[in-house]
Parts: structure tokens; sequence; C-alpha cells
């Protein structure tokens, strides 16, 4: 089942937050710090009460989530009027992938778009994570710009 995220989830997907941290650290570890908090839990609550988390809960036991970010630019000079979706993370427990979740999620999150009539749905991708990668393009994801970076030494 897909739900708004509740304040009682903050640990579960505390967890998760970690996990996927933990990750894009040690895939980038000169851009990402180590470190124990991802997310302050006020931080949570305040994206909970803006309705800006999904989660896919199986028997009280949260297996993903989406969380999001919404985007609005009107009347700038060079881009059309947009209200744009952004996700920040969709994560799917190791032990959960490969089972759909991660589409389900997805497809709902599309919805919730169409339903609160967003023009896009946007979200960065590191190019080390190819699975991730992968998976956004299978669900129609199209590239649309790059994002380079050299260290200064």
């Amino acid at each position: 089942m897909i739900r708004l995220a509740k304040y009682d989830d903050f640990y579960q997907i505390k967890i998760m937050l970690k996990d996927i941290h933990g990750m894009h650290a040690k895939a980038e570890p000169n851009y990402y710090k180590n470190v124990e908090e991802v997310i302050p839990e006020n931080v949570y609550k305040d994206e909970v009460d803006k309705n800006h988390i999904f989660v896919y809960e199986v028997n009280n036991s949260i297996s993903g989530y989406v969380m999001f970010n919404d985007i609005i630019i009107n009347n700038h000079p060079i881009i059309k009027n947009q209200k744009i979706l952004m996700i920040d993370d969709i994560f799917v427990k190791d032990t959960e992938r490969g089972k759909g979740i991660g589409r389900q999620i997805f497809n709902y999150i599309e919805k919730h778009a169409k339903e609160n009539n967003y023009t896009n749905i946007d979200l960065n991708v590191w190019s080390f994570n190819i699975n991730a990668y992968k998976f956004y393009k299978s669900m129609g994801m199209r590239d649309t710009r790059t994002r380079m970076s050299k260290e200064i030494q």
C-alpha cells in the first residue's frame, strides 16, 4: 500500500535515508560527508506536513519511499510557467528490490503529479548510479541536462 508518510514513520525512513546517503558518500567522497544523522526530525516533520513524502508499506513495515519538493516558475523572462514535482529521493530497500515496488512508487507519484496539475517530474541522478538511471529511463524519464564537475586542487 502506498500512503502519505506520518510522523511515526520517521525512524524507518531515517534508516533508509542513511543507507542511500552512505551509498552516495562512498561513491562521491569529495562531495558528501559521512554523517550519522541525514535528516533531523524537525525537517522530516516539515516535509510530512507539506505532504511531500509517500511510503510503500506492507504489514507495518516500510519497504520504500519517495520524497519530493515543488518548484514553481511563474513569469520568468525566458522560461515558461511550470509547476515541477522535483523528486529528491526514491528508495526501495535492498531486500525488496526487483519486486516492482519502485515502479509502483513512481507510477503513484506520476498519478499524484497529474491530479495536482504539475507540468513535469524532474530529478537528479548521479552518474555512478547506473541502476537508478536505467530505472528512470524505463519509467519514461529523458535526459534534459548534464551537470559536470571538476575538483580544484
